[in-house]
């Protein structure tokens, strides 16, 4: 094994959009073909914003980590400002994160663009906190837009609390408490839902 790794070297990259989970794959020719799943599975090993950028302008990110049962690392990507961050975070928040979870996708029935978050933390259906912030309505000029950062604040809290958990975990393994952090995931082989 050599010392040596670049970023993102053993990362399946994900994207949510339209409904959907897309992994993108280049060829040698440098041909892009995309792939399309309903779900992932894995236990969640990081959670971060990044900033990244679409038709040119700034937008900010969420990216989930997974370690499924094989050891495969994959990060999920999708904006901050989306009804998927606030289905899934207002699913997230009410998990242990010591917990294997099915983080799934939902097309709107009324807009092919937006997608719903569903989640599934061991066999359990996790349903949505209630009290978890939405976005707003406001107006500027003679439109009205979605003031997310209500979600954001939620959001960033929820990481928080992850990175809590994680530190305390990894503190667990370095003293001996616990001898790995070993996923359990049980085979998606059926749609958990």
């Amino acid at each position: 094994m050599s010392g040596l790794g670049k970023r993102g070297e053993g990362l399946t990259f994900l994207h949510v959009a339209n409904g959907r989970i897309w992994k993108n794959t280049k060829d040698a020719k440098g041909v892009v073909t995309k792939e399309d799943y309903d779900w992932i599975t894995g236990t969640i090993v990081g959670i971060a914003l990044h900033q990244d950028t679409f038709e040119g302008n700034a937008v900010e990110k969420v990216r989930i980590t997974m370690l499924d049962k094989e050891g495969k690392r994959y990060a999920l990507g999708f904006s901050m400002e989306s009804y998927f961050t606030q289905t899934l975070f207002s699913r997230l928040c009410k998990i242990q994160y010591s917990t294997p979870v099915t983080i799934g996708v939902n097309a709107s029935e009324n807009n092919e663009k937006v997608s719903f978050a569903w989640l599934r933390a061991g066999d359990d259906k996790v349903e949505k906190n209630p009290d978890f912030p939405k976005p707003t309505k406001v107006k500027v000029g003679s439109k009205e837009l979605l003031d997310y950062a209500p979600v954001k604040e939620a959001v960033q809290k929820e990481i928080e609390r992850f990175n809590a958990f994680a530190t305390m975990a990894s503190t667990a393994v370095g003293l001996g408490v616990v001898d790995e952090l070993t996923p359990a995931v049980d085979d998606a082989a059926d749609a958990p839902f």
